[in-house]
Parts: structure tokens; sequence; C-alpha cells
């Protein structure tokens, strides 16, 4: 394994360079939501909108999940067509390192609304597969804001402090 991590790091500049002219793709998403057949911006009570900024200057993708956020290293990039691109990204498990695929695929070009999806797992074998719609952070100002109900995240009754959710 210590190979690898070695093998990771002496390669790692060597790929980054190769995949810079790659990747181009805007550098700041966020998720909508569809809502009786339209997109929003579905803020909910208890966290932020989902985004994902790619640091293209630090190979980096970071997903901020609304509550908490996790950095992911940019090994390769690779565009499949006009409407899809790959992404390999690093990620570590307990301290043990790991790849997976990204896949960003563009359900409506024109629009930039793309569906980003990957899966992560661990040592057990439990995975965590992740998938948003999402558009450009600069697009966001085309779609409404839609604000989870207070009450989905809060109890009615004054008494009670505890969540609901």
């Amino acid at each position: 394994m210590r190979k690898l991590i070695i093998l990771l790091l002496f390669f790692n500049p060597i790929l980054l360079s190769a995949q810079e002219n790659n990747l181009n793709i805007e550098s700041h998403w966020i998720s909508i939501t569809k809502q009786n057949g339209k997109y929003v911006l579905y803020e909910p009570c208890d966290a932020e909108i989902s985004q994902i900024v790619i640091d293209k200057g630090n190979h980096e993708m970071i997903m901020h999940y609304g509550q908490e956020n996790e950095v992911f290293k940019i090994l390769a990039s690779k565009h499949i067509s006009v409407n899809e691109l790959d992404l390999t990204i690093l990620y570590t498990v307990f301290e043990k390192p790991r790849t997976t695929m990204v896949k960003v695929q563009f359900l409506d070009l024109s629009k930039r609304i793309a569906r980003w999806s990957f899966t992560l797992s661990d040592d057990d074998g439990s995975t965590i597969p992740n998938e948003y719609i999402m558009v450009p952070m600069q697009k966001s100002k085309n779609y409404k804001v839609v604000k989870e109900p207070m009450r989905d995240c809060w109890p009615t009754d004054e008494n009670d402090t505890t969540r609901t959710k």
C-alpha cells in the first residue's frame, strides 16, 4: 500500500499537467431539484444547498454536502463526448487512499444542467452513492429559490426541543 501512495505522489504532477488542458468545465456548481415539473434551488431548513467547486489551480474537487465539506484530489479528467466528462478522484477512508470515477453528464447542454454522480466505498464493502443535478453557479439566478418549511425540521410544540427530522 505504501508503494502505491509513493507512486501516486510521484506520478501525480505528471497526471495533473497532462489533464490541465482537458478540464474545461465551470468551477462552481449548485444543486437544483425538480418540483412540479420545474427545476428550483431547494434550500433545506437544516443545511445549505449542496455545491461542487472545482479548484483547477490545486486540482481539487470540493464537495459541499450542505453541512460538511469533503475535498477530493483530481487525478485525471477525460472528455467522453460534448455531453460527458469523467473525473478520476482520490479520497481516503480510514487513512487508506482510494479512487473513484465522477461522471458529469449534461442533461441539457444549452442550460448547462448536468448530473454529477460518483460512489464512495469503505473497507467493509459499504458504498455511498452520490448523485446531484446541478447548474453552474452563474446560472442559478435563473431558478426560483424554494425554502423548506421550518416545521419539517423543527417541532411545532414549543416545549419540545428535540428535532423531528
